[in-house]
């Protein structure tokens, strides 16, 4: 979900392929993957190692596991991650998740990431789908116009719907003016491409006694934590339609992820496309595929007025937990640039013109009793369907600000 406005289009601008953006390709770079000392304006102190990493990713897919659908997700399966970047307010990198993909028999059946920045440690998300750094090797073009910046492959992390790279704007076609010497961002999954300098900024952890985690956590004290839960909801029944094959233009994330809601409550069992393009139509869903978030209600109150739709911008974690809880899937959405200021928003009415990056169907939530991770407040883990046919679970912890809950009540 995305607004339409003109000033989304100077920030976020999505593409149909990824190949159909860049500009005549020329190999000149190197295997996948940036090397820890390739680049001066990388931090890389203050992150969680490794091996802590993968202890928790290990513990998290191996509670997953037992669940049917993530059952074909392997603990001793973690291949080899990458380590993705976010970007500071001065343009600076620091390290900020780890991306492992997860094997079965030497085949790709998922991927975990989990946080490299010590001040909020834990998993970002589990998923069926590719990892990112996957979606990057199925994509040579792609792959060799990355390949000439200076220092290789940079992963860039946005948000746990929004994992990219960097590329060189230049070979970028038809991106959006930049400062001279800067790059682009290019989303691995969605086709969004920005500004590296409109990407979101790491969300701030509330906690004050946070700044010496990296000193405290260590990797025996991670391998005696198991992952357990304090309450569970799930709807079962909730359909899981991938919406790109619904024709050669995208119908719209919102569109999709609203008709899994209701196709649910109507009873639909298999992709309905006609859906999609009427909830398209009736939320004033534009060519891109984005929807303005005041437009959601509306549109789904128009499709039939038994409906009542309706978008929380506060107390959102109660607001999946109470949607859930009465069975009803809802959908949530992940903001996109970092120009907005979370703390401006009283009301709906002041979403007009944002942009917001992805939504997902959310129908299951895990609280989390996690004390090392989050000792302030249980973390929230939202099962969600994507939209492109995949299943995420997603995390929300206390201090996760840039997301918006969309609810649909019969």
């Amino acid at each position: 979900m995305s607004g339409n406005s003109s000033k989304r289009r100077t920030v976020l601008k999505r593409i149909g392929g990824l190949s159909a953006v860049l500009a005549t390709p020329t190999m000149t770079g190197s295997a996948l993957g940036m090397a820890e000392g390739n680049s001066a304006a990388v931090v890389r102190s203050d992150r969680i190692s490794e091996s802590i990493a993968r202890q928790i990713a290990k513990s998290r897919v191996e509670h997953n596991s037992t669940r049917e659908q993530f059952s074909d997700l392997n603990p001793e399966g973690l291949a080899q991650p990458e380590l993705f970047y976010s970007v500071s307010e001065t343009g600076t990198y620091r390290p900020a998740a780890w991306v492992y993909p997860i094997e079965t028999d030497g085949k790709e059946v998922g991927h975990i990431a989990v946080s490299a920045r010590p001040d909020s440690p834990g998993v970002i998300r589990c998923s069926t789908g590719f990892a990112p750094q996957t979606q990057l090797q199925h994509n040579r073009t792609l792959q060799s116009e990355v390949g000439r910046l200076e220092d290789g492959v940079r992963f860039i992390y946005n948000n746990p719907m929004c994992f990219g790279v960097e590329v060189p704007t230049t070979n970028v076609a038809g991106a959006e003016a930049a400062e001279n010497g800067k790059s682009t961002f290019v989303d691995l999954k969605h086709g969004f491409t920005a500004p590296i300098s409109a990407v979101s900024k790491p969300e701030s952890t509330i906690q004050t006694d946070r700044e010496s985690t990296a000193d405290r956590i260590t990797l025996e004290e991670v391998k005696e934590t198991s992952f357990s839960s304090l309450s569970t909801e799930s709807i079962s029944g909730v359909p899981n339609w991938d919406a790109n094959l619904c024709g050669p233009d995208w119908v719209g994330c919102t569109p999709a992820a609203s008709s899994m809601c209701i196709g649910y409550h109507e009873n639909i069992s298999s992709r309905d496309c006609d859906l999609m393009w009427e909830l398209n139509d009736l939320m004033g869903t534009n060519s891109d595929g984005e929807t303005v978030p005041t437009d959601f209600d509306d549109g789904i109150e128009d499709y039939d007025s038994s409906y009542s739709a309706s978008n929380t911008v506060w107390e959102r974690r109660s607001e999946i937990k109470n949607q859930i809880d009465s069975g009803n899937p809802c959908v949530i959405s992940h903001w996109f640039n970092s120009s907005l200021d979370k703390s401006e928003i009283d009301d709906v009415e002041d979403l007009k013109g944002i942009a917001v990056g992805h939504s997902e169907t959310a129908y299951e939530y895990e609280e989390g009793d996690d004390p090392v991770w989050n000792p302030t407040e249980p973390t929230l883990y939202v099962t969600t369907h994507d939209t492109y046919g995949d299943i995420n679970e997603i995390t929300l912890k206390s201090t996760t600000l840039l997301f918006l809950v969309q609810s649909i009540d019969p």
